[in-house]
């Protein structure tokens, strides 16, 4: 169990790592096309890969087409198996693996601590706040309105705001705080915190948080800035306004806060940028929706493996060699012959499989292989122990 633990967190970590670094790339070129809001929700692409290796393990699917997982042509399908038996070999015996899963739950436990310490270390560092008519929170230790806490956020202000600030500053705060809460950011930074809890060891998730948090600061800018299209300038004024009156808030780990400490320059320079229109923003949601589905489904189909692979995998067996086919209208039997030789497998063809194949494969597993010619011919392909039985469609 221990080793199988280890093989899906290993997996986990590089189907997320591919997904950062898709983002990383995508992520300016979906904001110049299609506004702010598409290169926020791209950030989604992440768990949905980590969430599709956990479905891919927990329901694992003999029946997947291999055809499929071939056509998949991704790094990460490819790279995988490989990285993860030597991930695996590393581990060793069950011991070994165990050690290696209670070092990964120590570092998340401690990841979380240092957060939940943060963030009541924050939250007491405001002392005494009361609650104004409005059902917003005021402390006399903040200088910028923010939003706090995550299930049940609420709005902190100065409790000298009106005097901080103009009324054209405070409507378009309050805006953008407003934004904060309706759209759940607050939630989704709590989640993201948590989630690198999970992978506190991997460096890439720290550099994701951070541009996750400028993202969502983007998109909020943008969602004020269309409800208010003319107060451009006035809004660059009171994000650098909000900078030369603001304390640090490097304590809080969840909720959302004025201080612009994201880079300001660039953030007041997205301000100067044409609102896309509505086709185009339909459009990039449309994409990104497609973009996310296509990043679960890959990273599903590309890795969803028969039990017994997984538990070879797990074991720390080395994954199966890939094997080239190469046949000029040759008899079918010959072909599995063949595929069964190369790749040292026990094969058992049924005394009904007959006719011709031409078929040129290559960088493929015996399994795919086999599975492969038999889909072609309308055969069927079943495993029953290490023997695969190949025969007619009943």
């Amino acid at each position: 169990m221990s080793a199988k633990l280890l093989a899906l967190l290993v997996q986990m970590t590089l189907a997320t790592s591919v997904a950062v670094v898709f983002i990383a790339v995508v992520r300016k070129a979906l904001r110049g096309l299609f506004g702010t809001l598409v290169s926020y929700w791209i950030w989604a692409a992440a768990p949905a890969t980590a969430f599709a290796q956990l479905v891919s393990a927990l329901l694992p699917v003999d029946s997947f087409p291999e055809v499929v997982r071939a056509q998949l042509a991704l790094p990460l399908q490819s790279t995988l198996p490989t990285t993860i038996s030597r991930a695996s070999s590393l581990a060793g015996t069950y011991d070994d693996a165990l050690l290696i899963l209670l070092a990964w739950l120590a570092g998340a436990a401690a990841a979380m601590t240092l957060f939940v310490y943060r963030q009541r270390s924050f939250m007491k560092s405001l002392g005494q706040t009361h609650l104004d008519p409005n059902g917003m929170l005021r402390s006399d230790r903040v200088t910028t309105p923010m939003l706090v806490g995550a299930w049940r956020a609420r709005i902190l202000l100065p409790t000298n705001f009106e005097s901080l600030y103009s009324n054209e500053d405070r409507i378009l705060m309050l805006m953008h705080e407003r934004a904060h809460r309706e759209k759940g950011d607050a939630l989704a930074n709590a989640f993201a915190v948590g989630w690198l809890c999970i992978f506190w060891f991997n460096p890439l998730m720290y550099w994701a948080l951070g541009r996750f948090r400028f993202d969502q600061e983007l998109a909020c800018d943008a969602w004020v800035l269309s409800r208010a299209p003319a107060d451009k300038r006035r809004y660059a004024d009171a994000l650098l306004n909000a900078q030369l009156k603001s304390e640090s808030v490097r304590l809080m780990t969840v909720g959302c806060h004025w201080k612009p400490n994201h880079p300001l320059k660039e953030r007041i320079a997205m301000l100067n940028h044409a609102s896309p229109t509505v086709s185009r923003r339909v459009g990039g949601a449309m994409l990104t929706i497609g973009l996310v589905a296509f990043s679960a489904f890959a990273s599903f189909a590309g890795f969803a493996e028969s039990p017994r692979t997984n538990q070879q995998i797990a074991n720390g067996a080395p994954p199966e060699p890939k094997i080239a086919v190469d046949a000029q209208d040759m008899n079918t039997r010959d072909v599995l012959e063949m595929i069964a030789r190369k790749g040292h497998q026990n094969v058992l063809v049924s005394d009904k499989v007959t006719g011709k194949i031409t078929v040129h494969l290559k960088d493929v597993t015996p399994r795919e292989a086999l599975h492969i010619v038999a889909l072609s011919q309308g055969l069927v392909a079943t495993r029953d122990d290490n023997i695969t039985i190949v025969d007619t469609a009943h």
